[in-house]
């Protein structure tokens, strides 16, 4: 029992210090603002991560496409970490560093929004996705710990969740990306 409150206060300790941390809620709302001016210019949401992270990515490009609270029109978001064939393909042919980087190449455009997520900032392959994105003139933002690694010097917005714990990094992304979904969803404009 001792156990679980320890990880429930861990939890807590990470909510307490967003909850009083403007810049911290700020960025969110950046986060917020850029999706938005994304879907709005007719763009899609790029995803990418590792592990639990493409996960992640999976679940929030499915709250995009499909819907969270309400009923609403589609919004394009792509993993770029679901497709096996094309994983392995170009882990194959081009090296693990580069499975994002060639279908950023493939499938994106100025219109869009690469959304990065490292729990470490340090995978290579992301910070290849991130380079590559930069190059085609694609806005990148990347959600890792509070120290943020080598994507936090690539990346052109970052948000660092306040932890190094990797399991809460992800947490706490994903309700950072549920309440920006419910927020799109409750905005008239879009």
């Amino acid at each position: 029992m001792n156990s679980l409150i320890s990880h429930l206060n861990n939890r807590a300790i990470v909510y307490d210090k967003i909850l009083s941390d403007y810049a911290f809620i700020t960025v969110v709302n950046d986060l917020y603002t850029k999706i938005r001016e994304t879907i709005l210019r007719g763009g899609k949401l790029l995803l990418c991560g590792n592990g639990g992270s493409a996960a992640d990515c999976q679940h929030i490009a499915g709250e995009f496409v499909g819907r969270l609270t309400k009923e609403r029109n589609a919004w394009p978001a792509l993993t770029l970490c679901s497709d096996v064939a094309v994983m392995t393909c170009l882990g194959n042919d081009y090296t693990y560093d580069n499975i994002f980087k060639r279908q950023i190449e493939a499938h994106g455009s100025e219109k869009d929004l690469l959304l990065a997520l490292s729990t470490s900032g340090n995978s290579n392959n992301i910070c290849v996705a991130i380079q590559t994105a930069k190059e085609k003139n694609i806005l990148t933002y990347s959600i890792t710990n509070y120290i943020g690694g080598k994507m936090a010097e690539l990346s052109d917005y970052i948000l660092k969740i306040p932890s190094e714990n990797g399991q809460i990094v992800q947490e706490i992304t994903m309700m950072v990306f549920h309440i920006i979904c419910e927020m799109l969803e409750h905005d008239e404009t879009i």
